[in-house]
């Protein structure tokens, strides 16, 4: 890569809106629900807690819901029921170490939902298994609309980069149809690779994030991306029921995996909540 797109590069990081905190060693212990003052994301939120028993969606911006003890399977249940019966989408936060489900997103709408980045990099300081989920709505006309947007694998690296080389930080980020779960990855190749190191030799290190966002949000890797899709929606002839063949699905770093929910342990845990 040439001086000259480095340098571009550096320019844009200077005008960087997210800037990614400074990682701390996470803590994987267990921890109450009346304790979450104590960690730094919660001690500094510019939103109040509401506790609550079901994931649900909030387009209040002054509060954040907060669902504990509810484990990974019942909380996926529920945000697939949201997907299938909701009109407007919302995000949230799994923390496994609690069994606890923290809402993130805001400026909710029917076919978006912003993800506040600064919360989640803060809960990072202090835990270090997140997942990241955020729901699609109903059954889009196209298959397409199951996907997540191209703009949510470029968010993903902005909320990753700073921890690509710390295994002991780890970040999945699923997004829920009303059918199943699409995970999402990032996977540098020898080329990123060898241009995180650019970045490190040119003390450049602390600014990673925002400098491959920029660098993967150039057209021709969105294109990339899309293109794919539209092979999918080609394979499968628009049936929704044959999404799993579209699956895993690469796209330069970028790989896909598809699970589908069972409808019936769905229902069922579904019904034990009530």
């Amino acid at each position: 890569m040439g001086d000259f797109r480095l340098n571009t590069l550096i320019v844009l990081t200077l005008t960087a809106i997210l800037m990614v905190a400074q990682p701390v060693r996470a803590n994987s212990g267990k921890h109450s629900i009346d304790n979450l003052g104590r960690f730094l994301a919660f001690s500094d939120d510019y939103r109040t807690k509401k506790k609550a028993t079901k994931l649900q969606v909030n387009r209040h911006s002054e509060f954040r819901i907060v669902v504990p003890n509810k484990c990974k399977n019942r909380g996926e249940a529920e945000l697939r029921q949201l997907a299938a019966t909701e009109v407007f989408e919302e995000s949230y936060v799994y923390i496994p170490s609690l069994c606890l489900w923290i809402e993130v997103g805001y400026d909710e709408a029917r076919r978006r939902v912003r993800l506040d980045s600064k919360f989640i990099v803060s809960l990072l300081k202090d835990f270090d298994r997140l997942f990241i989920y955020h729901i699609h709505m109903g059954a889009p006309l196209q298959i397409s609309g199951y996907f997540p947007a191209y703009k949510d694998l470029v968010s993903l690296i902005l909320i990753n980069a700073k921890f690509f080389r710390n295994p002991e930080i780890q970040i999945s980020h699923r997004v829920v149809i009303d059918n199943g779960i699409i995970d999402y990855v990032f996977r540098a190749s020898p080329a990123t690779d060898l241009l995180i190191d650019k970045f490190n030799r040119t003390g450049l290190g602390d600014f990673t994030a925002q400098n491959l966002a920029f660098f993967f949000a150039q057209n021709e890797y969105k294109e990339h991306y899309y293109t794919k899709i539209h092979e999918c929606e080609h394979l499968i002839g628009g049936y929704r029921e044959n999404l799993s063949e579209c699956f895993p699905m690469a796209t330069d770093d970028f790989r896909l995996t598809y699970r589908k929910l069972d409808p019936y342990s769905t229902a069922r845990i579904q019904e034990l909540n009530e």
